[in-house]
């Protein structure tokens, strides 16, 4: 072989060389990225849920706070007598939310929406949909 094609032809190696290291580097970051995005979506759902959980303690604690002032005894009853009540009436306020949500959601259902829609729009999940319809229908 002459010098110029075992020139051009170690050239060649070398440029494959190089070639077949970017494409390893390509999809390295190929993957690097993916990963990223993933761990942004994952960050994402979780400021999300963080929000969600927030504004559920926010209610629960403003719920707790009604349910307790709605109790008015003397002053003279014992603390357990007190809180058993203030846990009945946050009971019977629980119980009077549940059965408008499920008019309201007999009425959306009435009207054709679907559970999707029904959960999304009273921001509930579709199983409680579905539990709210057959509980109707079993009901003479």
């Amino acid at each position: 072989m002459s010098t110029p094609l075992r020139h051009l032809k170690s050239v060649e190696q070398s440029l494959e060389k190089q070639l077949k290291s970017i494409r390893h580097d390509i999809e390295r970051l190929e993957k690097d990225m993916g990963r990223e995005k993933a761990v942004k979506d994952h960050f994402k759902r979780l400021r999300s849920a963080g929000r969600k959980l927030a504004k559920a303690a926010q209610y629960d604690k403003a719920r707790l706070s009604d349910c307790v002032n709605a109790v008015t005894l003397p002053r003279d009853i014992p603390t357990a007598t007190i809180i058993h009540h203030a846990k009945e009436a946050c009971d019977t306020q629980a119980a009077h939310n549940r059965a408008l949500r499920n008019r309201e959601v007999i009425r959306l259902a009435k009207r054709g929406h679907s559970n999707t829609e029904i959960a999304d729009q009273l921001k509930i999940s579709t199983r409680t949909i579905s539990r709210v319809i057959t509980a109707a229908f079993r009901t003479p």
